[in-house]
């Protein structure tokens, strides 16, 4: 009889070393589009110059890295457009964000303008939440703030972050936040927990010209069926369509639609 806890996967003890590797690397180039050579590569991820080459030759034959041989410098290859554009196109709940979401935004703004709606997914290890779809509401875009497909924020990041640690104790949330290389003021951990209590009282986030002055924002978890919540939306907008005034009625309006979500892993 197989011994499913042993096939069980732990972040934290990866059982495929190589894999881990490929993954290291991958994120260093996505960290340094313009490119980067085997000495670089290996010497910043702490990894033997036979190991990364084997690693970055066995990636090159499948396309997920590229090599240009002029200046000896390796690169993201586009398998990866590819394996990113299925990712994107088939998380599961998909069809229920671009249906619903909408219509809570409606339901609020009659007539919205430039409204931006993201879905954001939480990474295992809970060391930021990465933007895994979006949609424009009306004509017009948001100039200043550019949330492309694929940016990951912080945990602590306005609304998305914020959401996510809400479902966390002060305790708990206050470990995942921390990060000893991001710069913080000293009274940040009493207000992350003013806001989180925020959070927990009203069962959404909002943000008030957190991500650009003139910019507003309102969001909440999706509620999972199963397991961990992994999804968090949030909507954007200028404040002349965004009003703060209008943020708690949205926030309550999102709650409702991300209850029929069907959130199941």
């Amino acid at each position: 009889m197989t011994d499913t806890n042993a096939l069980a996967v732990d972040p934290k003890k990866p059982k495929a070393p190589a894999v881990t590797t490929a993954i290291a690397v991958l994120s260093y180039l996505a960290k340094n589009p313009s490119g980067a050579g085997l000495t670089e590569i290996a010497r910043s991820l702490g990894l033997g110059k036979s190991i990364c080459f084997n690693v970055l030759n066995t990636m090159l034959a499948e396309s997920i890295v590229i090599k240009e041989e002029r200046r000896a410098i390796w690169k993201l290859g586009p398998r990866l457009v590819q394996l990113g554009y299925a990712a994107r196109t088939s998380y599961p709940i998909r069809s229920e964000f671009r249906a619903n979401i909408p219509l809570a935004v409606k339901s609020v703004i009659a007539d919205p303008r430039g409204l931006l709606c993201v879905v954001g997914q939480l990474l295992l290890d809970r060391k930021g939440i990465v933007i895994i779809d979006r949609l424009f509401i009306g004509e017009r875009r948001l100039g200043q703030v550019q949330i492309p497909i694929g940016e990951v924020f912080s945990m602590t990041a306005p609304v998305l972050g914020r959401a996510f640690l809400a479902l966390n104790g002060d305790d708990e949330a206050i470990a995942i936040a921390t990060d000893p290389n991001e710069p913080r003021s000293s009274d940040w951990q009493p207000a992350l927990l003013k806001s989180l209590a925020m959070i927990r009282a009203n069962g959404y986030a909002t943000a008030i010209g957190e991500y650009a002055t003139d910019v507003n924002a309102a969001g909440c978890a999706i509620p999972a069926r199963l397991g961990q919540t992994q999804y968090a939306v949030c909507v954007l907008g200028r404040k002349e369509d965004l009003p703060v005034a209008r943020l708690p009625t949205l926030g309550k309006a999102l709650i409702a639609a991300t209850r029929e979500i069907q959130s199941w892993d």
